[in-house]
């Protein structure tokens, strides 16, 4: 990525300087695990990725989000070529899935009533 490109946020529009030189800086297994998420390497417009990208900051300074890294990882960058391919919902209702397992558990009240409507929002639609 040069220094030229010009990164967005999923929710919230331009990134700063700190937050792209940390883009630049990821790992191969943190790309890989980005990619996973994303349903492949290439950018895709996914309704749901404001909610995963507001869920993963709300996690990121518990005790609990090496956790929930390693189950995402295992999830949906395993080692070698073995990368389980999905469909948007399906991802999305695994990640709610595993946030919950893992993540939910961790965080504050507050954190905790903000991360309810979003991981509503990633459970698909029930047909009545």
């Amino acid at each position: 990525m040069s220094d030229g490109d010009w990164l967005e946020r999923l929710d919230d529009g331009p990134l700063s300087d700190a937050e792209q030189d940390l883009i630049r800086a990821a790992t191969g297994e943190e790309r890989a695990l980005a990619e996973g998420l994303a349903g492949g390497e290439e950018p895709v417009a996914d309704p749901e990725a404001p909610a995963i990208a507001s869920l993963l900051r709300l996690a990121s300074g518990t005790d609990v989000v090496s956790l929930l890294r390693a189950s995402l990882r295992e999830m949906f960058a395993p080692p070698g070529e073995s990368r389980r391919a999905m469909d948007r919902e399906r991802r999305s209702c695994a990640f709610a899935e595993l946030y919950r397992t893992f993540a939910l558990p961790g965080l504050d009240a507050a954190a905790g009533e903000t991360a309810g409507p979003l991981l509503g929002a990633l459970e698909p639609a029930s047909s009545g």
